[in-house]
């Protein structure tokens, strides 16, 4: 309900925009004129930031990130070993599955093809990269407050 009103008020502006560019006087012409310039850039702009994400993920961005998070889950691992701390090794080895988890997808996606011509389509790249990014958010979000927890512990020893 709410989509189809969204797409019917989207509808109506693109509509009085065209008219105002046709039909309409010098300063609404000039209006619809920039808005369509404006638009035209914010596709250009959105293009360019894909094709950046695109070349950052090929050239091993957040494999760097995958790799770091390993490095800060290892030596939480160790401390909760050390320290015998059942609940914190079963929540370490529940973000180890969730890196893990990124790791396969971050690899397959840079191993697999990119549709028909190899490359995918912008719009599908571009929430790619953010829902990857946030998964990554989270996981060292996670990690930061197992590393909270273990904080204090290394304080009072």
């Amino acid at each position: 309900m709410i989509g189809t009103l969204i797409r019917l008020g989207v509808v109506a502006i693109f509509c009085i925009v065209v008219y105002n560019y046709f039909f309409g006087d010098s300063s609404e012409k000039a209006n619809s004129s920039r808005i369509f310039s404006g638009v035209g850039t914010l596709f250009h702009d959105v293009k360019d930031l894909v094709s950046s994400e695109r070349t950052k993920f090929d050239a091993g961005k957040y494999n760097s990130a995958l790799d770091k998070m390993g490095n800060v889950i290892d030596k939480l691992k160790d401390h909760a070993n050390s320290t015998n701390d059942q609940t914190m090794q079963r929540q370490i080895g529940q973000l180890e599955q969730k890196k893990n988890q990124l790791q396969n997808r971050v690899q397959s996606d840079q191993s697999a093809g990119y549709g028909d011509n190899g490359t995918k389509q912008p719009v599908e790249q571009q929430k790619e990269a953010v829902n990857l990014n946030q998964q990554l958010e989270k996981l060292m979000n996670d990690a930061q407050i197992l590393v909270n927890k273990a904080a204090p512990q290394n304080q009072n020893q």
